[in-house]
């Protein structure tokens, strides 16, 4: 079974941490506009998360603990004045 380009990149991003979209278009082999693509869908779907702004942007894994932790600071928030 061949695996998506998104298996790809999140592959890859675990392996080194933190990739470029430059980085991984390079590893990859793939257009510019292909990649940008993909971490846009996988940015919007919280899978990734990026630091730093063009032209040094950098795409990392977004773990659990990052998605949960801003829903737990929500709800202690919420529950703080009851």
């Amino acid at each position: 079974m061949k695996e998506k380009t998104s298996q790809k990149i999140i592959k890859l991003i675990k392996e080194k941490g933190q990739l470029s979209p430059v980085e991984l278009t390079d590893s990859l082999g793939l257009s510019d506009r292909a990649v940008r693509k993909q971490l846009k869908s996988l940015y919007e779907k919280g899978v990734l998360a990026k630091k730093g702004k063009p032209p040094r942007v950098f795409y990392y894994i977004k773990t659990i603990f990052k998605r949960f932790n801003s829903a737990y600071k929500c709800f202690k928030r919420m529950f703080k004045y009851h």
